[in-house]
């Protein structure tokens, strides 16, 4: 069993960033937890109103966190996957790729919590891809 389904249903949490402790995390407090947990990749804490999406892309653009993270065309595990329902971005998940059965992304959804979808479920609901960013320390940028 894959290591994400731990996660799955942690409730989504506003201004979440601890799991145990804020009882639930949002999609960037979660980012960051798998991040560190998993790969290895300490993110600086960074405040994006996810309701304004033009400060998001702003946020992206000028934040020094996000000066550690290249846009690549072909994602590999573990690389930041940035989501839109519409034209801007405004979520963020992990790319998971175990080689075999599961490429998708692991993210927290407001009213539903941690999830896993793949592709073809991101579409079905609305999501769509926007980038996908890899941290630079992650190598063959």
């Amino acid at each position: 069993m894959h290591w994400a389904t731990n996660y799955i249903g942690i409730p989504w949490v506003f201004g979440g960033r601890d799991i145990l402790n804020d009882g639930g995390v949002d999609c960037y407090g979660f980012f960051k937890y798998i991040q560190k947990t998993y790969y290895g990749v300490t993110t600086d804490e960074v405040i994006i109103d996810e309701y304004n999406h033009r400060n998001v892309i702003k946020t992206f653009d000028t934040a020094s966190e996000f000066k550690n993270w290249r846009v690549v065309d072909t994602p590999r595990d573990g690389d930041a996957v940035l989501l839109r329902t519409a034209k801007y971005p405004s979520h963020i998940g992990v790319w998971l790729d175990n080689g075999d059965d599961v490429k998708g992304v692991l993210h927290c959804v407001e009213k539903t919590g941690v999830v896993y979808t793949n592709i073809a479920s991101l579409e079905l609901a609305h999501w769509r891809i926007a980038s996908y960013y890899r941290h630079t320390t992650k190598g063959n940028i």
